[in-house]
């Protein structure tokens, strides 16, 4: 589980990002726009809601593991 929250999708759907996002590669600020898009169809981390994201993203575990990479240097 990631320590460091990317983004987050409230209950209205507006997204907001952490500025700390434009340090990261655009692959994987795509798969953070992604997850957070997801969030609007789904408000958990349901099964349905890995299933859209790994629709839009197939390689999304991937890009989590990098994302932890990343965030033991912050």
């Amino acid at each position: 589980k990631s320590k460091t929250k990317w983004g987050s999708c409230s209950q209205r759907d507006r997204i907001t990002f952490n500025p700390e996002v434009i340090k990261l590669s655009s692959s994987l600020i795509e798969y953070i726009v992604v997850h957070e898009l997801a969030h609007i169809a789904y408000k958990n981390h349901s099964k349905e809601f890995w299933k859209l994201v790994k629709k839009y993203m197939s390689d999304y575990s991937e890009k989590e593991d990098k994302l932890r990479v990343f965030e033991k240097k912050l």
